[in-house]
C-alpha cells in the first residue's frame, strides 16, 4: 500500500509493506494453554454465591456433566458444552488433573460467558472466572499451565522434523 503525506507544499509517498504476521496481544493477568481433555462440571441449580461446602449440600440440585476443555489459565477455564449455562451460575470443576500427589482439587468458578459455536446445532463455548482460589491452587494450575506450553511446543517441534 502507499502512504501519501504533504508536508509544507511538498508532497511525500511512502511505501508501506502489510505485515505478514500479526501478533494478538491479550490483556490478561494469566497466560493461557490450550488443553483438549474431558473435565468433570458440577452445576448447581440454586445459584447463589456460596462456599464450596455451602454448594455441595445435599438440599442442592447438583448436575454432573463430563465436557471437553479448550483451555485454561490460573484465572479460568474454557470448555465445550452441549447446553447453556446461564453467564453468572456458579459451577465447580473437577481439576484433579493438574495435580500428581492424586488430592481432590475442586474449584469454583463464575461463567463468564456463554456463546453458541458457529456453523453447530448444539454447542457452546463457556468461559469462566475462578473464584475465591486459593494461592496454592493457583500455583498448581500456573506449573501445569507452563508444562502443557512446553509440551504443546515440544510436539510443534517434532512435527516440523
Amino acid at each position: 500500500e502507499k502512504c501519501t503525506y504533504i508536508k509544507n507544499g511538498h508532497l511525500i509517498t511512502l511505501s508501506v509493506r502489510s505485515p505478514h504476521r500479526l501478533l494478538r496481544e491479550q490483556n490478561r493477568k494469566f497466560v493461557r494453554a490450550s488443553l483438549e481433555r474431558p473435565i468433570t462440571i458440577f452445576t448447581v441449580e440454586k445459584n447463589e454465591k456460596k462456599t464450596i461446602a455451602e454448594l455441595t449440600a445435599n438440599n442442592f440440585s447438583i448436575q454432573i456433566n463430563t465436557f471437553k476443555t479448550i483451555d485454561i489459565s490460573g484465572g479460568g477455564l474454557a470448555f465445550y458444552s452441549n447446553s447453556y449455562i446461564k453467564p453468572g451460575a456458579y459451577i465447580i470443576i473437577n481439576l484433579d488433573f493438574i495435580s500428581l500427589d492424586n488430592d481432590k482439587c475442586r474449584q469454583k468458578a463464575k461463567v463468564m460467558r456463554c456463546s453458541k459455536v458457529k456453523n453447530s446445532k448444539d454447542l457452546y463455548s463457556i468461559g469462566t472466572e475462578f473464584i475465591d482460589i486459593a494461592f496454592p491452587v493457583r500455583e498448581k494450575i500456573n506449573r501445569f499451565v507452563f508444562a502443557q506450553i512446553r509440551k504443546n511446543a515440544k510436539k510443534k517441534a517434532e512435527q516440523k522434523t
